[in-house]
């Protein structure tokens, strides 16, 4: 998974063939295809294995059990932290998963739109349980607060696999998306 991730990640899907996938792995074509039918099969697997790593990390931090806005930063924050580490541990991941599965086929699109509806309904709970125990705005749409909150997410990992400081990025990136989504949420900041 992880030597078809890399030459995903390096060629792109369309230039990548299975003599590519074989030779990184020292095995032959046939051997590849007793375990994948197709490149488009190992393609999957690779952006499965990704999308749960991020699922696991999401899920560790429960979004009901924050009763103000002090907790639920310590949890976003140690999200962030388990996130950036799924990046840093494998910054060929974010390549693949956010840039080169979009547009190889429909399938691949459903499962990706699939994943980012998940990680929507994971962040969602976070403003509708602050709305519900009085700490965030009520007037926020929390579907619309999360994928907005997401792409935020999307963008700072971009970022920090690419920055020159990284450690720096990160901290910047955290920082300055947990302010926007919970200062700019608060309830006590309503007119």
């Amino acid at each position: 998974m992880d030597a078809s991730a890399r030459i995903f990640a390096e060629k792109g899907y369309h230039a990548t063939s299975i003599s590519d996938i074989a030779a990184e792995l020292g095995i032959g074509h046939g051997t590849f295809y007793r375990y994948f039918r197709y490149k488009s099969d190992i393609f999957e697997n690779v952006i499965a294995d990704i999308i749960q790593r991020i699922n696991g990390v999401v899920a560790q931090e429960s979004a009901s059990e924050s009763d103000d806005l002090e907790d639920y930063r310590e949890r976003l924050y140690r999200i962030g932290e388990g996130l950036v580490g799924i990046i840093e541990g494998n910054p060929i991941a974010v390549r693949v998963l956010f840039y080169g599965s979009l547009g190889i086929d429909e399938q691949i699109s459903r499962m990706m739109h699939k994943a980012f509806d998940l990680f929507g309904e994971h962040t969602r709970a976070y403003p509708e349980n602050g709305m519900r125990k009085g700490f965030l705005r009520g007037d926020i749409h929390p579907r619309e607060a999360a994928l907005a909150i997401n792409s935020m997410l999307l963008e700072a990992a971009r970022r920090i696999v690419t920055a020159e400081e990284p450690e720096a990025a990160k901290r910047i990136w955290m920082d300055t998306i947990i302010g926007l989504m919970l200062d700019g949420l608060r309830a006590d900041l309503v007119n």
